[in-house]
């Protein structure tokens, strides 16, 4: 996956890569100075890194506010300082990282927009060499190559029945982007859910199946026995269950209540400090979650988006 600020679609625009993109009728992409942002149109920036783990078999992050670095609509097609204090295009929009050591990485976005007219996709950016792979109904694979090797794999499970389109980005042959776009009519919140995998060939890809249930998205690992959910934004004190169709028996839950009590399958478990639920459930094939009666009652803002406490470097 490329990752870069000075890319472009052929206009001398620069694009910011791998992200949330709207077209509102004008511009369409986010400002590319992010956290700490001295743009009038971009203040208070709060966007960034809100929560953090770091745990033998995996690591978690979570970005919070990345609505914050879009301009208002209009900014680029009237007076800037009057389109500033306008609305945005995107209204919310909240990232979780979830890497699977040694080579898995799921990212689950949670965005929200200001028109469900506005044309909205996740792009993703590639050195050139992007295939699209065999896949089953639920999912969508493309996996990307030099001349030489095998580089990995992408894999889109969500939204539901998405359109897939590659792009030559800037129309140079030495970049393809990958755009996901919702069926349409999309409605203007929306969850997106991909894989990549850094596997060394295309048989060492991982096996995946969507899980989808009460207030959660996940992705489930038949060959690992493993199933990693992600909690709807508002849903961490709600009750949570899926299914896994293998009877996976280590389960990630990603989003409750930070340090937060629950119950797994009638099990106590405690979240620890980034709102992660990790247990097992020696196979079982129905989870339910759900907040004690008693106990722990602390909860997490109304947006559920943690205040951000280590914000990222601006992006120039």
């Amino acid at each position: 996956v490329v990752y870069a600020d000075d890319l472009t679609l052929g206009e001398g625009v620069p694009e910011i890569t791998n992200t949330f993109q709207v077209n509102s009728g004008a511009r369409w992409r986010q400002g590319y100075y992010g956290p700490g942002s001295t743009s009038d149109c971009m203040k208070p920036n709060r966007s960034g890194v809100s929560l953090h783990s770091e745990q033998p078999g995996y690591t978690y992050a979570r970005a919070s506010y990345l609505e914050d670095n879009f301009y208002p609509i209009g900014y680029y097609t009237s007076v800037q300082s009057s389109a500033c204090g306008g609305t945005k295009p995107v209204t919310s929009w909240t990232r979780d990282l979830f890497y699977i050591r040694p080579n898995l990485f799921l990212v689950y976005d949670q965005t929200q927009i200001a028109d469900s007219q506005y044309d909205q996709f996740i792009a993703w950016h590639f050195t050139d060499g992007v295939s699209l792979a065999p896949g089953s109904a639920k999912l969508v694979r493309y996996d990307v190559r030099n001349s030489t090797q095998f580089l990995g794999s992408m894999v889109s499970l969500l939204p539901a029945n998405q359109t897939v389109t590659v792009a030559d980005q800037g129309g140079f042959g030495v970049i393809d982007r990958v755009e996901v776009r919702p069926p349409s009519p999309a409605a203007s919140s929306q969850v997106w859910l991909t894989a990549f995998d850094a596997a060394l060939s295309a048989g060492e890809v991982h096996s995946l199946a969507l899980l989808s249930g009460q207030n959660v998205d996940g992705v489930e690992l038949p060959q690992e026995n493993t199933v990693v959910v992600f909690v709807h934004n508002g849903a961490a004190a709600a009750q949570l269950s899926y299914n896994p169709e293998s009877g996976s028996s280590l389960n990630y839950v990603v989003g409750v209540t930070p340090k937060g009590d629950y119950l797994a399958n009638g099990q106590p478990v405690t979240a620890d400090d980034s709102g992660i639920l990790t247990f097992q459930t020696g196979r079982a094939t129905s989870v339910v979650i759900t907040r004690p009666s008693s106990g722990n009652s602390r909860r997490l803002p109304s947006d559920t988006r943690p205040r951000v406490e280590h914000s990222l470097a601006p992006i120039r």
